[in-house]
């Protein structure tokens, strides 16, 4: 794997960004748009019921795992759209540095995503993320580690089942969203969905956070086990996709992704 390759794949992402007005919208116009819907809630809740910047946390944090997620798999999906995909590994460049290039500019892009919800929730909502103090800096990084995972396991989808299915590229990711515990703590969940709950990297690190913001206490177990869960499950999508890759190559799949 050769650093000037993935550096390659970065400048791409990078010029077609500037070039796509879809990914704008995809990336920045829907994230900053929850923000403001998730910081009224919060404001109204707040006034009228008690404590409840949880709300506008949550979706900052969600966010994180949105974008990641989205341009892991999404990057891949626009070479396909465009039918270059498999020209572009005429070159030296191998389908690894490819994701990890992938990665790393989806970690800059959820970095300015990130970055301006952050801005908006101190500006306008008067809620300074960084009470949470250094704590921050191991949250978003394992939420980023998850949709960096759960990105290769969808692109894993679309090389076993093809671009037919490629709305799960945006839509697959949604389906955690009600039980990893981002706006209400698990005990909110049936007693037959909290063990799947459980199963959620996103549910530790909520948890954790919710702790912070009402006793000012980090649960460290929780974090550990995200992170222990995160690794999981990168090291389990990218050995799924490599079987994924190597059946779409026999196949004849990868070829045809590019034509």
């Amino acid at each position: 794997m050769k650093w000037h390759r993935i550096k390659a794949c970065i400048l791409h992402s990078w010029y077609h960004l500037n070039h796509c007005m879809e990914t704008w919208i995809d990336l920045f116009w829907f994230a900053l748009i929850n923000v403001f819907v998730f910081g009224f809630i919060s404001s109204y809740l707040t006034k009228n019921v008690g404590e409840a910047n949880f709300l506008i946390v949550g979706i900052v944090m969600w966010e994180t795992v949105v974008v990641g997620q989205y341009t892991v798999t999404v990057g891949m999906l626009w070479e396909i759209w465009s039918h270059s995909f498999s020209n572009i590994f005429v070159s030296p460049l191998t389908f690894w540095e490819f994701v990890w290039g992938q990665a790393l500019s989806g970690l800059v892009k959820a970095g300015v995503v990130i970055a301006g919800a952050l801005l908006i929730a101190n500006l306008v909502f008067k809620y300074n993320f960084f009470s949470l103090g250094w704590p921050l800096i191991f949250y978003f990084s394992i939420l980023f580690i998850f949709a960096v995972a759960a990105g290769i396991f969808v692109n894993s989808l679309i090389f076993r089942f093809g671009t037919d299915i490629q709305s799960l590229a945006w839509g697959l990711i949604y389906l955690l969203q009600p039980i990893s515990a981002i706006f209400y703590p698990v005990s909110v969940l049936p007693p037959a969905i909290r063990p799947v709950a459980y199963l959620s990297p996103v549910t530790y690190i909520m948890e954790s956070i919710r702790s912070q913001m009402t006793v000012d206490v980090v649960l460290w177990n929780n974090v550990g086990t995200a992170l222990g869960l995160s690794i999981f499950y990168l090291g389990l999508s990218i050995w799924i996709a490599k079987r994924a890759l190597v059946r779409a190559k026999e196949t004849g799949a990868f070829a045809r992704m590019g034509g």
